[in-house]
């Protein structure tokens, strides 16, 4: 088995982020969790998201929709893990490379919900 570099898994890590997020009408705030593990890479977040929801559409003539503005999102924690299947040993990972991935993923947490 070939492991992936953390930034060739970084689309799928993001891309589960945005799976867990559940945000219905009218729920203006919502926590969120989510797990990545694949390619040796465990990574683990939780973090909060929320906006402003408008109706629109009398729900008569015009057909009731909503949209979110103002959408945020933020991430509360993080945790990252390797794991090296040929040697058996989990690879540490340096603060500066979690801090890294942190504020990756924060910022497409926050482009992801300014759009949702």
């Amino acid at each position: 088995m070939t492991t992936k570099s953390l930034d060739e898994i970084f689309d799928e890590a993001t891309r589960e982020m945005f799976r867990s997020i559940e945000l219905s009408d009218y729920k203006e705030e919502s926590d969120f969790c989510f797990c990545y593990a694949d390619n040796g890479f465990v990574i683990e977040g939780a973090g909060r998201v929320g906006g402003t929801w408008f109706a629109d559409g009398d729900g008569y003539w015009n057909p009731r929709e909503c949209s979110l503005k103002d959408g945020y999102g933020f991430l509360e924690e993080l945790t990252v893990n390797r794991y090296d299947e040929e040697t058996d040993e989990e690879i540490e990972l340096s603060p500066e490379e979690i801090d890294f991935i942190y504020s990756l993923l924060e910022k497409e947490l926050s482009e992801y919900m300014e759009t949702y």
